[in-house]
């Protein structure tokens, strides 16, 4: 994501930036997504369980509500263009992309983005994401659908990676069910739920009492961070009514940004696997 991370080069270092980890693949993800951070304030202090909190579900395993798709391939592909930059195999040529559906708001340049998107391994510590042009006229799907686009893999400096599918047509493969929220990070892939957290703490004026799903494995009662990868951002939650244990998998739903908690989630409901 070159523009974003051209923007946060300045910026104070709160959260380690990686792309996804190498687990002994045979190539990096670490290429332009790397060191870069967020600003934004965030206390550190953990907070100790809340009789008035949020309240908390505990559930024998969390679900996230889509069908992993998982394609080595898709993620070969992804890096050779982004990455090992072999733009001739790819630019205006035609593609056809299955996978989750994902909406991110892109408030540096104030538009939504849509991706399609999966899993490169089971271990859901690698992942690809393909930007596509949504179809005019079409209905946008619920996030966290699963879908096919086909579209040509165009060269532009909107892309926020320099390349999307244009001229593209989509069709679902099987719905998801809509969630009551502003921005359901829960939908996204591990790299566009750390893109769009990047931009709720630069841009949080864009982002003030929006609410959002957000998982994440806990660090302690107050604080997550990625669930599958290592440590690439953390972000806090005001407590629960009940203790909930480190590393636990986690849904947080609430308020972000409220005028009592910047650059904070204002916790309504937390669902937590046993």
């Amino acid at each position: 994501m070159k523009k974003i991370i051209a923007l946060l080069m300045a910026t104070a270092l709160l959260l380690t930036l990686a792309a996804c980890n190498n687990n002994g693949n045979d190539h990096d993800h670490d290429h332009d997504h790397g060191d870069s951070g967020a600003s934004g304030e965030q206390s550190n202090t953990p907070h100790t369980h809340d009789p008035s909190g949020a309240d908390v579900e505990y559930v024998k395993e969390l679900d996230f509500g889509f069908e992993d798709v998982i394609s080595s391939e898709e993620d070969e592909a992804y890096h050779d263009l982004f990455y090992d930059k072999n733009t001739s195999a790819y630019e205006n040529k035609k593609f056809t992309k299955e996978g989750i559906f994902a909406v991110i708001f892109d408030a540096y340049n104030e538009k939504e983005r849509y991706y399609v998107w999966g899993y490169g391994h089971d271990t859901r510590d690698c992942c690809y994401q393909w930007e596509f042009i949504m179809p005019e006229g079409t209905e946008i799907p619920a996030p966290g659908s699963l879908i096919e686009v086909k579209g040509t893999m165009t060269h532009s400096d909107d892309a926020l990676d320099g390349y999307w599918l244009s001229d593209a047509s989509l069709t679902v493969k099987k719905a998801a069910e809509k969630q009551d929220a502003d921005y359901d990070l829960v939908s996204m892939s591990p790299t566009l739920m750390r893109v769009q957290i990047i931009n709720m703490l630069n841009k949080s004026d864009s982002f003030k009492d929006v609410t959002v799903r957000i998982p994440g494995k806990t660090v302690n009662e107050n604080t997550i961070a990625p669930a599958f990868t290592d440590d690439e951002w953390t972000l806090h939650f005001t407590s629960a009514k009940s203790h909930i244990n480190a590393d636990s998998l986690v849904i947080i739903e609430g308020i972000f940004n409220t005028s009592d908690n910047a650059n904070m989630i204002k916790s309504e409901k937390i669902t937590a696997e046993e």
